[in-house]
């Protein structure tokens, strides 16, 4: 890091640095002196009234004197910059009412560099110097801007912004490289942005594009099935149908011609002995119902649909967040273990189960329900839950699942 001016860092915490010594350190707690230090230096080409920091820093608080309030600030900033050896009041300078950050020192500031990348990548011709650019301005970004003053008004619209950049940038650079062997070289900084935003889709579309334009065909399934997951287990919401068509294209391309019928079984084949029921997902889940249902009208098996649903005691579904993922993972180890190796099971929501029971009548469909209470009470231990457990024949094509549910038609335990 040069000596002689500040290096100023925003895009995924905050730092100010006078060469290598810190004037605000990452690990510095957040307050007015460094929000008023945040605010003057986004502002630092000009002056900012008194009246403007007053209302940016002190809006909704009760204060006598907000004027008084304001210039206790500005002392302590000062104080920031004297115990770093420089000159506070030089700083930090008050002018025809308005304070401001000095502009006699050097200042580099992240924010700055990254929009002057991303505009010198738009403007260049030559596609190397243009990539280079974008890959400046994706190192750049840490992560969101001063992200301690999420909900601040002020660092609202400069947040966005930034972000939208980030996002533009990613997409600019793989047009870039799109159909080339070269985008091998955006594998890392966009896999770096989907730890940024997880639940972005459209940065997940990209990275898994990326892997299926070099032929890494079972890196792309895997990474489908990984984000499938993490958006229906955390946000409880399918694929969309650009990425659903994204995975038809991946595996319409994953098998070679075959050499043998062995290599194809072995292929297909689970590996492991794995215990419990079959999971898999819902669109799997539904091409195998479908065919359980053609297989039994001719051999006259039995197969049962089963729903089961955690609920709170008035009936509402368990709050989202930590909770409600805890709630799923035990939910699912309850289902799966409760469950022969020849059902099937899937995720139908995050409080919600699909189960396809094989050669099964509607008492021993009892029996499973209980069993999958009894382990997940055992697994959450938790009172302020129930299980809802409803199933209907699969052969019954006229019902609902009202009509032919266990028992009386509402199978649920306290």
């Amino acid at each position: 890091m040069e000596n002689g001016r500040f290096i100023v860092r925003m895009l995924g915490g905050f730092s100010v640095y006078y060469g290598e010594r810190p004037i605000v350190s990452e690990r510095s707690r957040n307050s007015k002196v460094t929000q008023l230090l945040e605010y003057l230096l986004m502002n630092r080409r000009r002056g900012v009234p008194q009246e403007e920091l007053i209302e940016v820093l002190l809006a909704g608080e009760e204060s006598e004197s907000p004027a008084n309030v304001l210039k206790n600030l500005i002392y302590r900033l000062r104080k920031l910059f004297i115990a770093a050896d420089l000159p506070g009041d030089s700083c930090i300078y008050f002018q025809n009412g308005c304070y401001g950050f000095t502009q006699q020192i050097p200042c580099w500031m992240d924010v700055e560099a990254f929009e002057e990348a991303i505009a010198i990548a738009r403007r260049t011709a030559d596609r190397e110097k243009k990539f280079g650019a974008y890959l400046e301005a994706m190192d750049l970004y840490q992560g969101d801007f001063l992200p301690r003053l999420l909900g601040e008004t002020w660092a609202m619209v400069p947040a966005v912004r930034y972000q939208d950049l980030y996002r533009s940038c990613i997409q600019e650079a793989y047009a870039l490289l799109s159909q080339s062997r070269e985008i091998s070289r955006l594998l890392g900084p966009i896999r770096r942005a989907t730890t940024l935003y997880p639940y972005d889709e459209s940065l997940h579309i990209l990275y898994i594009s990326c892997l299926f334009q070099l032929q890494r065909y079972k890196e792309a399934v895997a990474e489908y099935d990984r984000v499938v997951n993490l958006l229906f287990d955390d946000l409880g919401v399918g694929p969309s149908e650009e990425l659903q068509e994204l995975f038809q294209r991946i595996t319409g391309k994953i098998q070679p011609l075959a050499s043998s019928l062995d290599a194809i079984r072995e292929d297909m084949s689970e590996g492991e002995t794995q215990t419990g029921a079959y999971q898999c997902n819902f669109h799997d889940f539904t091409s195998t119902y479908r065919f359980v249902v053609r297989h039994i009208e001719r051999s006259g098996q039995s197969a049962f649909l089963m729903l089961c649903s955690v609920t709170q005691w008035d009936g509402s579904v368990p709050a989202g967040g930590k909770d409600l993922r805890e709630v799923s993972r035990a939910f699912q180890d309850a289902v799966r273990n409760s469950l022969r190796r020849g059902d099937i099971c899937t995720r139908y929501s995050p409080s919600q189960f699909l189960l396809l029971l094989m050669d099964i009548n509607q008492e021993n469909c009892k029996v499973v329900a209980n069993r999958i209470r009894d382990q997940f009470l055992r697994n959450i231990r938790r009172r302020d839950l129930r299980v809802h457990s409803k199933a209907i024949s699969v052969v019954d094509i006229g019902k609902s699942i009202d009509q032919s549910v266990i028992g009386t038609g509402n199978l649920s335990w306290q």
